[in-house]
């Protein structure tokens, strides 16, 4: 059973996309395509049952 710090944490795929999201916005010249190669990135992460 997870504690509540790390119920509330994103899993570390999920997380790591968050964080490739954010980068991308601050450093691309074209940040509209920064959404979906989010969303391409959570495809990617496993699916945890409770989603």
């Amino acid at each position: 059973m997870a504690s509540p710090v790390q119920a509330m944490r994103p899993p570390p795929c999920e997380y790591a996309c968050d964080l490739a999201y954010t980068y991308c916005l601050r450093n691309s010249p074209t940040p509209d395509q920064c959404a979906p190669e989010r969303e391409d990135c959570y495809s990617t992460c496993p699916s945890p049952a409770a989603r």
